[in-house]
């Protein structure tokens, strides 16, 4: 079998493939970065690759001219190609002046009309890129059997070639640059590609190492690999990023602040809701980590790799921030469960946290005086009356209802009523202390529970209450009000031996007892006089 049939059909099965790809790549209805740019570049390796093809199996000279000549309707642009992919995967957003590329298709533009205006032996301007060939059949294995067509490279080849050589390293420039911007995959897909390049710069040194061209040329099937290399980078490596505009708006314009971390939760990006709530500028900081970021040690990450969702606070100014902290682990999913990386999505729950503590103070708090309510006080006390019963502390139970209030009511009316319980609040608080419960039990009747504490304390305390308060001025419109109230306590001195509902009767009780002895006074009782 002829070893030109052998190399013919590897090509075109090459150039098919590629063919294949290139009308996939130009009828995708997605609108994707950089798409347009690689069908091109595979396009014209597959007319390389399919051209040169024809140009081996001919065997008379004027069609292998003739397949030379379409060749190069592809050959003399792929350097610059792959120059404007490096440029896209450099900056994707980034529109290329229409002046600049022009130049920068000048000298293929020139390399390929000059390879049309070939005639041997013809003018000086058909000669400028090959200055003649010839047509000799090797007698040696294995290019035995076929015409082989040699070219004399003429002084514009050269010229290609020294642009090439700029390009590549160019290209070379911009693959370097991505590979350290890009982090993950893109990391990965940016080596590679940068790798791929120097193949480029052994195909240039080859061809400039003779002046004549070979017989047999390797070149379509090595930039055939670089087209191969580039649907590799495109799927497997997302190159260009190759996923939606809209997705790339969605990471920048969200109203969270997301920060892509890596293995190690350094910060490797965030987007502009995160620089402008953290007050950071258009450049991530360097070694800024997720624990730097919340404030917080390492044990974070071992909280959030087990929840993969935890609530911080973070504080600006003095205001502290509420975020719900979502952490993505970022999987290759062609690697299977390869740990590349974290996203970690910060969600603002400030306002619901606020608007979740204002319910559960209306539903723990008095909305008129400021204090626990009898529901509240009820899971309040029996927890605080547990644990004194469990570490033997004393207990000390308070009842008092103000003297007739009712005609406070009738007299000045239901304002005034609110004014006096509202300020007789106010008052008590200053007297209790932070371990006091002290609770409103219904309309003018009060409650204070207090554990591990003196008897002594407790009635210089509710003396205290009951003096305060008959002695201090309530003003309502300019009138003044008299107030008084009637204490009645219960409780243990020392080892809680009773329920805590019978605390509360015996408290009421001896309410009941000082109202009837003249009010405004204090009742104990009996075990605790």
């Amino acid at each position: 079998m002829r070893f030109d049939f052998i190399y013919a059909v590897l090509l075109f099965v090459i150039a098919s493939f590629l063919l294949v790809g290139a009308i996939y790549l130009f009828s995708r209805r997605e609108r994707l970065s950089g798409l347009i740019l690689t069908g091109i570049f595979v396009l014209a390796n597959a007319i390389f690759a399919a051209f040169y093809a024809g140009f081996i199996l001919n065997d008379y000279e004027n069609l292998k001219l003739l397949m030379n000549h379409v060749q190069h309707l592809a050959v003399p642009y792929l350097t610059v190609l792959w120059f404007f992919i490096s440029l896209k995967l450099l900056d994707r957003e980034k529109r290329l002046k229409w002046y600049f590329v022009l130049l920068l298709l000048l000298i293929p533009f020139v390399t390929m009309i000059s390879n049309f205006l070939y005639v041997k032996d013809g003018e000086w301007y058909q000669t400028l890129y090959y200055s003649t060939h010839w047509i000799y059949n090797p007698q040696m294995l294995p290019l035995q059997g076929f015409n082989i067509i040699i070219y004399a490279k003429g002084p514009l080849y050269y010229v290609h070639m020294a642009y090439n050589f700029v390009i590549l390293g160019l290209s070379t420039l911009n693959f370097y640059l991505s590979f350290k911007r890009s982090v993950f995959l893109a990391k990965t897909r940016s080596l590679i590609l940068l790798m791929v390049t120097f193949i480029g710069f052994l195909l240039i040194g080859l061809s400039v190492s003779s002046g004549e061209s070979s017989p047999i040329d390797t070149t379509p099937i090595l930039t055939s690999f670089f087209a191969f290399v580039l649907f590799f980078a495109l799927f497997h490596y997302e190159l260009f990023d190759l996923v939606p505009k809209a997705y790339q708006l969605i990471f920048q314009q969200a109203h969270n602040p997301i920060f892509i971390l890596d293995e190690r939760f350094t910060v490797v990006n965030m987007n502009e809701k995160a620089f402008d709530f953290f007050n950071y500028k258009e450049i991530v900081p360097p070694n800024l980590t997720l624990a730097d970021l919340c404030k917080s040690g390492d044990a974070l990450y071992d909280e959030l790799k087990s929840n993969t969702q935890k609530e911080i606070s973070y504080y600006d100014n003095g205001t502290e921030y509420t975020f719900s902290v979502e952490l993505l682990t970022l999987h290759n999913k062609y690697m299977g469960k390869i740990n590349n990386g974290y996203c970690a999505v910060f969600v603002d729950i400030t306002h619901q946290k606020d608007e979740l503590r204002k319910v559960e103070r209306l539903a723990s708090f008095d909305s008129l005086t400021d204090i626990y309510n009898r529901r509240h006080f009820y899971q309040m006390a029996t927890a605080a009356f547990d644990l004194a019963k469990i570490e033997g502390h004393s207990l000390y139970m308070t009842m008092f209802d103000l003297d007739d209030f009712k005609i406070v009511n009738d007299i000045y009316g239901h304002q005034a009523g609110d004014y006096v319980l509202s300020e007789m609040a106010l008052l008590f608080k200053k007297y209790l202390g932070a371990n006091d419960i002290f609770a409103r039990y219904g309309g003018e009747e009060f409650i204070i529970m207090r554990t591990n504490v003196t008897l002594a304390k407790t009635k210089e305390l509710i003396r205290q209450l009951c003096e305060s308060l008959s002695k201090h001025p309530f003003v309502f419109g300019e009138r003044k009000i008299k107030i008084t109230a009637s204490f009645g306590v219960s409780g243990s001195i020392k080892q809680i031996d009773k329920s805590f509902e019978t605390y509360i009767k015996e408290a009421d009780d001896m309410l009941y007892c000082a109202k009837g002895n003249g009010k405004n006074q204090v009742f104990f009782t009996s075990n605790l006089r």
